[in-house]
């Protein structure tokens, strides 16, 4: 599972260190966790996502909402389907 993990991360990111915006890291996020997890689908209800920013010179942790989590696992099977489809 880790070389799964590890190769997405590859192919995702264009450049090693490359800065990504947070919507971005999210997806990314979401398409490793389905990937990896023992879970055959995942659901707002099996996964939780918190978000941990500097806003000025605070760090602020938001945990996102279940139906940002569903958003987020709808647009990670799309771009499976996606995948699967050009491939």
């Amino acid at each position: 599972m880790k070389q799964a993990a590890q190769s997405i991360l590859k192919q995702s990111l264009e450049k090693e260190n490359e800065e990504i915006k947070l919507d971005k890291a999210l997806r990314l996020a979401v398409k490793v966790l389905a990937k990896t997890m023992d879970s055959t689908s995942l659901t707002p209800e099996k996964l939780e996502i918190g978000v941990l920013q500097k806003v000025g010179d605070d760090l602020v942790f938001r945990q996102l909402e279940a139906t940002e989590v569903d958003i987020l696992l709808k647009e990670a099977e799309a771009e499976k389907k996606k995948e699967k489809e050009d491939s």
